[in-house]
């Protein structure tokens, strides 16, 4: 699973000997995962908001321009449809993961820092996050070669 952990975890560590508290951000536990390292790439971080995109690219050794040059692949379309599939979950916690649209007409999928976590439940981002790279990646027989 992506993370057992809400957006911030915190540990608290203080014993008699005062270690003091750990924080760990819910993004960094997601990325850790070898699994979640291979769906989404980080595009910015600010204090309050994380902005990132499912690409998957890792998994078949190509890039998120690689992806949409040569594959053929809309990743804005991905971006939506796995908020779309998170939204439309009916897991408990209710899971909800919202996108914004640059200038550039990017799609990005983004969460504040002031939530729970990225999409408030994190096994459904990872759960939907497959199906969605799964869907998309459908014709895609092998890996890139040299990857």
């Amino acid at each position: 699973e992506c993370a057992t952990s809400s957006k911030r975890i915190r540990n608290n560590c203080q014993s008699s000997e005062g270690q003091g508290d750990k924080t760990i951000d819910a993004m960094d536990v997601l990325l850790q995962n070898p699994n979640c390292k291979k769906l989404f790439h980080i595009v910015e971080e600010r204090d309050d908001i994380v902005y990132f995109r499912l690409t998957g690219g890792i998994t078949y050794g190509y890039t998120e321009e690689e992806i949409h040059r040569d594959l053929r692949i809309d990743t804005n379309a991905m971006q939506m449809d796995l908020s779309d599939a998170v939204n439309a979950s009916i897991d408990s916690p209710k899971a909800f993961l919202t996108y914004q649209r640059t200038m550039a007409e990017t799609v990005l999928l983004c969460y504040s820092r002031y939530g729970t976590s990225p999409a408030n439940n994190l096994q459904v981002l990872e759960r939907e996050a497959t199906k969605v790279v799964a869907t998309h990646f459908r014709n895609v027989q092998v890996c890139k070669c040299g990857a």
